[in-house]
């Protein structure tokens, strides 16, 4: 399937408050359920305290193989060194939708610049179907360039180890932007 294109451009969203309230706790419902990855969950509740933005969908980023057959596996790779040669990886991703104002341009901006640093690795841009659902969307994923059109694909095992320390590194870039953007927006 595939879930990526350039960015677009912002446009009128009247719903916006009205989708960020329904957003906001459709999130804490999913938390409260377990069907949040877990690494992912501390970091989407920083941005939902960021008033110019929702989260829409995630993904902490998959690598299945024969020893870990489990589609939501969140088992590292380093014990498997030697031992597993090829994995189906399943993106890491997070969906936004970003409020059309001042605060929501400074964030897409932070987003599309972060991606920027490692085009190789981190992409950021809009998906047609996330954008019929909600205009304004945007995602940032973790993708080897050559397959960032797809949700999953397969990896040999050091490009899926260089893919798990994109994706952790990246989390952590993430939180320090929703902090950025908590106090921007003085929450």
């Amino acid at each position: 399937m595939e879930t990526f294109a350039g960015p677009k451009r912002f446009v009128n969203n009247p719903e916006y408050d009205k989708n960020r309230f329904t957003a906001v706790n459709t999130l804490q419902n999913l938390i409260a359920c377990g069907r949040i990855d877990p690494p992912l969950v501390e970091l989407l509740e920083l941005f939902a305290r960021v008033p110019h933005c929702y989260t829409i969908q995630s993904c902490f980023g998959h690598f299945v193989h024969e020893r870990e057959p489990d589609e939501h596996t969140l088992a590292r790779l380093a014990p498997y060194q030697g031992i597993v040669h090829t994995l189906h990886y399943r993106i890491a991703y997070i969906a936004f939708v970003l409020e059309k104002s001042m605060n929501g341009s400074v964030l897409c901006r932070d987003l599309r610049t972060l991606a920027s640093r490692n085009p190789k690795y981190i992409q950021f841009g809009s998906a047609g179907w996330f954008w019929e659902q909600s205009v304004n969307t945007y995602q940032i994923q973790v993708a080897l360039e050559r397959e960032k059109l797809r949700d999953c694909f397969w990896v040999i095992y050091e490009e899926a180890l260089l893919l798990e320390n994109v994706r952790d590194l990246l989390i952590r870039k993430l939180a320090v932007i929703a902090g950025n953007h908590i106090r921007l927006a003085g929450n």
